[in-house]
């Protein structure tokens, strides 16, 4: 779930303009975790912080996927835990934060990725015919609040959402209902006693739909890591 977080926090965006360097944090630091530390991500105007972060759902959040598109890489990315602090401007959009973290990974894991499409069996989130039900975020903090059959997340885009399905469901889900922005989404669904399959729900409730379908996705291959120096 705190990879699933991170996920949510950034999103997909393109890198810098064509023969700019890639945006870069101001000031960072990566250190192993102490033996025992509890992980845990927060974001705030000018500030990531990251404690007991295990590498591989740091690549997947930091390129605005979910875990089943990412591949290759040694063991020790779910093994080591690094704690993670950096710094920006604190007008800085969330989508330039996430470029940033490739850039941390890239100059100081050695980071080296490339890109594959691969067809794949997936569920399509779309718009449902009455139009969809949703709220938008409140504010620009992101937070969740989730348990058995219940997602309540704040500050989130539909990709980000569709990410938060994924784990919910048999094949990944992707975002195909082309709406913008970032909501508050609450749903109730059928792990519950007595509730609502997730396909009702996402209808009656969101006004969206899973549609079954098979795609080109998008995969991320790991070529190259290293253990970084600490600072």
């Amino acid at each position: 779930m705190r990879a699933l977080l991170i996920a949510g926090l950034l999103v997909l965006a393109g890198g810098g303009a064509m023969g700019q360097p890639p945006p870069a944090f101001d000031v960072a630091s990566v250190k192993l975790s102490p033996s025992g530390t509890y992980g845990g991500t927060t974001l705030d105007a000018g500030r990531i912080t990251m404690k007991g972060q295990m590498l591989r759902p740091l690549i997947f959040s930091a390129y605005g996927i979910p875990h089943w598109r990412l591949s290759g890489g040694p063991d020790w990315l779910e093994s080591d835990t690094y704690d993670i602090a950096a710094t920006f401007p604190a007008t800085t959009p969330q989508d330039q934060v996430k470029i940033m973290l490739q850039t941390l990974l890239a100059d100081r894991f050695k980071l080296v990725i490339h890109r594959e499409m691969k067809d794949s069996a997936v569920y399509a989130l779309v718009v449902a015919e009455d139009g969809p039900k949703l709220r938008e975020a409140a504010d620009g903090r992101h937070s969740t609040n989730n348990g058995r059959g219940h997602l309540d997340i704040h500050y989130v885009d539909l990709a980000g959402f569709a990410t938060f399905l994924t784990a919910a469901e048999d094949r990944p889900v992707v975002d195909a209902t082309g709406l913008k922005g970032y909501f508050d989404i609450k749903l109730d669904f059928g792990a519950n006693d007595g509730g609502a399959s997730i396909f009702t729900a996402l209808q009656e409730q969101l006004g969206l739909k899973l549609e079954s379908r098979r795609a080109p996705v998008e995969f991320i291959m790991i070529d190259h890591i290293e253990r970084p120096l600490e600072n």
